[in-house]
């Protein structure tokens, strides 16, 4: 279960659930953060990308050599839905019975 998320981990997340084909390195997460005119900086954007390591939303899949260098490549362990469904803490049940909810209202709304 997650217990809590920053709003910043969950902007990167969010450009992570995004951009997800080949993965992402800390420098193709800062210039989306530059797009989108979020204020964070070079180290800041560093930062949370080890913290969303560390703590279990991203991984590792590899490494891109950009310049001189060579960077490491991060894929997100849990879709978008997964990690929403894990947030609320809901089992099998309470998520089937979650879509029947939704998928009611919506049929009754439209």
């Amino acid at each position: 279960m997650i217990e809590y998320i920053k709003e910043a981990e969950l902007r990167v997340m969010n450009i992570f659930w995004q951009n997800n084909d080949d993965g992402l390195t800390k420098g193709d997460v800062l210039q989306h953060c530059e797009k989108l005119k979020y204020p964070y900086k070079k180290d800041y954007v560093r930062n949370t990308v080890k913290r969303l390591e560390k703590r279990g939303f991203i991984k590792i899949v590899g490494t891109r050599k950009g310049g001189t260098r060579f960077a490491y490549v991060y894929k997100p362990l849990l879709s978008k839905a997964d990690f929403w469904f894990s947030l609320a803490d809901l089992n099998e049940n309470e998520v089937k019975e979650l879509i029947t909810l939704c998928n009611d209202f919506l049929t009754n709304h439209t």
